[in-house]
């Protein structure tokens, strides 16, 4: 079974972010070409300086997108393979508790406040962030 640590579960989430902010780049670079390129070009047909240039920069935007959509979708390949990881990790935890409070925390990013409401029915958090911390140091310690 993979060793799973807790900056591994913190870093999971923060990596979806940043696989968000590509795909909203990728998006905002897409919705910025909406103009008909070849209408735009055909209005520089005396200046084929111009249009050259319009039609190299044009070009450099569509590499520019393949290459960050690759990114994106070795990305997610990623993320999925660390899925797999985490979630047989958390399938091979004993204690039911814990497996809730590292799905509710790490894999649908609660609060501490909202793990512990759906969990406890009261919204302190302190809880499950203990319970959590010691989990996770006595791992540490069950290793060595």
């Amino acid at each position: 079974m993979a060793d799973i640590s807790k900056n591994m579960l913190e870093q999971f989430y923060h990596k979806i972010k940043e696989l968000n902010l590509l795909k909203e780049k990728i998006i905002r670079i897409e919705n910025s070409n909406n103009l008909n390129i070849e209408d735009f070009l055909s209005s520089f047909d005396d200046l084929s300086f111009i249009k050259k240039y319009y039609d190299y920069d044009y070009k450099k935007e569509i590499v520019t997108i393949n290459i960050l959509k690759k990114l994106w979708i070795d990305g997610l390949c990623e993320l999925e393979s660390e899925l797999i990881l985490i979630e047989q990790y958390i399938n091979s935890i004993d204690d039911s508790e814990i497996r809730q409070i590292v799905r509710y925390k790490y894999l649908d990013n609660f609060t501490w406040n909202k793990t512990a409401l759906k969990l406890y029915g009261y919204p302190c958090g302190d809880r499950a962030r203990k319970r959590i911390d010691r989990f996770f140091c006595r791992d540490v310690r069950k290793k060595f």
